[in-house]
């Protein structure tokens, strides 16, 4: 009887795993074609939700939340700017547009970049709106606003203007936005010129822009750059109106000039025209009487090295200067800028300084650390100041020729750093002599005659002083 058990037994377990065996691969073959034939379950926009029972707490055992999917859309829909523009329809060329920028995401106060189509960039806001002038030849191209890594465009739709010239060339050339009169000075005095120079804001070539200038409302010139002579105070108060003109564009700014009569504690008048010569360039000035004369200012640097022998024609400082229908002979009376902000000349050629006659005045830091500079052979009769610093750190310059009995003023450190050891001795004649004028400077004596002042530390301490009724 337990045989026969045993035997049906192993009999049900055989056929138990059979049955189980053919039921795992039926059940496989199932789940095979029902997932072939079905459809994925949509997760867009499916919120997390963790999973119940006795681990849901767990953040081990939770589901990670689905990648949300991009919808599906027709064009450039996901992180897009619409452009509005006001007004919606056509614009004629010169009216003014307003742009304004409809994100369909957030840009967290991002600053927005507007420009159109081949770069012109539009000025005056990087908010949300921009407001900008029409212009023909801007036609049919992309507004395009950009934040934080997104973008839109609108395609522009400009007309002309009733009675624009048909220029097959009209939307190539330039556009004209602004004109600015600069270089005017608060006050003008009679004897002295006005030049007033434009400055023209555009997109693209301005070679053909055309100017008009008006005083009161007359047209005195179609020069870009021109010179007015002040005569007299008629122009005192009147408007100084340019217009500039470029393909149809036209813009203009307007000044009011004041001019008055010359005062004897005036100085003299800059004049607009330069002379170049020497490889020097000369400011000319006007004095009180009408007189001209020049003032060496700078280095002309596209002609070579000046010579430290040749500030002038001549040793009496005559320049002599034809430029066109200009002709000019006036006297060198100044050497260096008045205002001292650099030396006359970087670079000099020789090393013998010749000062023609007609100088009076070497300004501040004129020939400021020469190191070319070894003599001065002449100083003319007529210099009256030498300025500050006006040789200062001319380390080389060693022989001084006597100053001239014309000469009252010695600036600030005017030769400190000078080795005028082979000088000997200078001779100073009713002369206001500055601060550390000759300090560090090697002189051996210093000869004192009439009003002339100077206090401890003008000279080196070594340099002896002899005082001459």
């Amino acid at each position: 009887m337990a045989k026969a058990f045993k035997v049906i037994k192993t009999i049900i377990g055989s056929t138990v795993g059979v049955a189980i065996l053919c039921g795992g691969i039926y059940g496989g073959l199932w789940v095979a074609r029902h997932v072939k034939n079905s459809k994925p379950e949509q997760t867009v926009n499916k919120p997390f939700e963790p999973s119940h029972g006795s681990n849901a707490s767990h953040p081990d055992h939770n589901t990670l939340p689905p990648s949300p999917t991009i919808p599906p859309s027709s064009g450039d829909v996901f992180n897009h700017v619409d452009i509005r523009l006001s007004p919606s329809g056509p614009v004629q060329e010169g009216s003014k547009i307003t742009a304004t920028a409809i994100p369909n995401v957030p840009v967290d106060g991002g600053l927005w970049d507007w420009h159109i189509e081949g770069g012109v960039q539009l000025i005056g806001s990087k908010g949300l709106t921009v407001t900008f002038d029409a212009y023909r030849q801007e036609n049919g191209k992309k507004l395009v606003a950009t934040c934080n890594g997104i973008s839109g465009s609108v395609i522009l739709n400009i007309t002309n203007k009733p009675g624009t010239p048909s220029d097959p060339n009209y939307d190539a050339v330039s556009r004209l936005d602004s004109v600015t009169i600069n270089d005017i000075k608060n006050e003008y005095l009679v004897g002295g010129q006005i030049q007033p120079v434009p400055t023209v804001k555009a997109e693209g070539k301005i070679d053909n822009t055309t100017f008009e200038w008006y005083i009161n409302g007359k047209l005195v010139s179609n020069e870009e750059v021109p010179i007015f002579d002040v005569v007299d105070t008629k122009w005192n108060g009147a408007t100084l109106k340019c217009i500039a003109k470029l393909n149809g564009h036209t813009k203009e700014d307007s000044i009011v000039l004041h001019i008055r009569e010359r005062r004897p504690s005036d100085p003299d008048i800059v004049l607009a025209d330069t002379i170049k010569k020497h490889n020097l360039v000369y400011k000319l000035k006007k004095k009180a009487d009408g007189t001209v004369y020049a003032v060496a200012i700078s280095q002309d640097i596209f002609s070579g090295y000046p010579r430290l022998d040749q500030l002038a024609d001549n040793d009496e400082g005559l320049i002599d200067y034809t430029e066109g229908d200009k002709h000019y002979h006036v006297y060198l009376e100044e050497i260096g800028e008045e205002n001292g902000t650099r030396a006359l000349s970087e670079n000099w050629l020789g090393n013998a300084l010749k000062i023609p006659h007609s100088v009076k005045k070497i300004n501040k830091t004129a020939f400021f650390g020469q190191t070319s500079l070894r003599y001065v052979h002449l100083w003319g009769d007529s210099l009256q100041e030498i300025c500050e610093r006006a040789f200062f750190n001319c380390n080389r310059l060693s022989f001084v020729m006597d100053f001239p009995k014309s000469l009252r003023v010695i600036g600030k450190e005017a030769f400190a750093g000078c080795d005028l050891r082979e000088t000997q001795s200078l001779t100073f004649n009713n002369v206001q002599i500055g601060d550390s004028a000759f300090y560090r400077t090697g002189l051996y004596k210093a000869i004192i005659k009439g009003t002339t002042t100077f206090k401890e530390g003008d000279f080196n301490p070594a340099t002896k002083i002899e005082r001459v009724k």
